[in-house]
């Protein structure tokens, strides 16, 4: 499911607040703004060029749209630097100028824009709600509920963590009878020990569940594999594979997850 927007769009209403309140005469202010036009840009045309192609762009997409994020969390947070002095306000308030009025008109509509995106009025569920199964909730309240808690995937990459350091030239891969989850504490286990670019091909594009994604990796590893079984029923899968090809042991070895 695509991301709900109501974040985005209470975020840039809070800006453009600013923007129109008098930021853009700023020059860093003007160049804050060419910057979150670009980002902008970039989401909008990955989503339609993948759109054009007939591909999903999902995953990517999000992406393209955490970029999105990150510039737009940026202009917030400077957004107050931005509010007027009591001698200017004042002053804007005795004016009645066209530019004055429209810029007022200006502000007005993106506060009440930024206020029905935080109450989550353009498409439910409040800012920065993301979707959940049948239910949307979000990351914070999911985080808090337990909802995102991986216990198992926790324990088999703190435990592969402590007992496969790093090996020059070596890679290392957790072999689970649970579907996804060998994937997963290999990309995990990667990722904290900064393997993560060496080792992409033991973990990217290939079969989610074994026995075919051991065999998967041995065709697509060719430097020395290190398989760490997370238990028995694992462990034969890898040790099936090596009596049927007792070529690749002088390059794969097998360790039982302690």
């Amino acid at each position: 499911m695509f991301p709900r927007y109501d974040a985005y769009l209470a975020l840039t209403a809070v800006i453009g607040t600013g923007l129109f309140a008098g930021g853009l005469r700023l020059p860093v202010w003007r160049r804050y703004a060419g910057a979150l036009a670009a980002a902008l840009a970039f989401a909008v045309g990955f989503l339609v060029y993948f759109r054009v192609l007939g591909l999903d762009p999902r995953y990517y997409y999000g992406k393209t749209l955490h970029l999105l994020l990150v510039v737009l969390l940026i202009g917030a947070g400077a957004v107050l630097l931005l509010r007027p002095l009591p001698a200017r306000a004042a002053a804007a308030r005795r004016s009645c100028s066209a530019p004055v009025v429209l810029a007022r008109v200006l502000v007005a509509l993106c506060l009440v824009a930024a206020t029905a995106g935080i109450a989550g009025l353009p498409r439910g569920g409040g800012i920065f709600a993301q979707p959940f199964g049948p239910r949307s909730t979000t990351w914070s309240a999911a985080w808090w509920s337990g909802l995102l808690e991986r216990p198992r995937q926790a324990d088999v990459t703190a435990r592969a963590l402590a007992q496969a350091p790093v090996r020059d030239g070596q890679v290392t891969v957790v072999v689970s009878d649970h579907r996804r989850e060998g994937y997963l504490e290999t990309l995990f286990l990667a990722t904290l020990q900064g393997t993560h670019g060496a080792s992409a091909p033991a973990f990217y594009n290939l079969p989610l569940a074994e026995p075919a994604r051991a065999a998967a990796v041995v065709e697509r590893e060719r430097r020395p594999i290190r398989f760490l079984a997370t238990g028995p029923e694992a462990a034969a899968v890898v040790e099936r594979l090596l009596a049927e090809r007792p070529e690749l042991r002088s390059r794969v070895t097998l360790e039982l997850l302690r």
